[in-house]
């Protein structure tokens, strides 16, 4: 895997192996084949990874990978397009906010721990946040 730095891992059920890196976008082992794939960091395609940093990835419970970033939020991964996903529109981003960490609970509301924002709460399916503590 080339990068800097390697900030998060994740093994998923699919056994697809995951690694975000400082600025070298993300990799995506295939430990059934043995093959990877690298996503670059892009400027200029929506549909690709746009954050310089992506703290931590996560699998909800139907089996969406997440991505936590710095100035996008979150980023969801459309496995059948093999493309990624902003569901957080841009006029609602916070520009310096930065998303650390998060974890999924029963009713896959996805929680987010962010510096500026705090602790919020994330309808996958309604495609909101609800803040829950500062």
């Amino acid at each position: 895997v080339d990068g800097k730095y390697i900030f998060s891992m994740l093994l998923t059920k699919n056994k697809n192996l995951w690694f975000s890196s400082h600025k070298n976008g993300l990799f995506c082992y295939n430990t059934t084949t043995g093959t990877y794939k690298h996503y670059p960091r892009t400027v200029t395609d929506s549909t690709g990874i746009t954050a310089d940093y992506i703290y931590s990835i996560l699998e909800d419970r139907r089996g969406v990978v997440w991505f936590c970033t710095e100035k996008n939020g979150l980023v969801r991964y459309n496995e059948s397009s093999d493309t990624f996903e902003y569901p957080i529109k841009k006029s609602e981003r916070i520009d310096q906010d930065v998303f650390y960490s998060f974890t999924v609970d029963e009713e896959n509301k996805i929680w987010v721990l962010s510096f500026l924002s705090g602790l919020k709460k994330f309808d996958p399916l309604a495609g909101r946040f609800d803040t829950a503590a500062h």
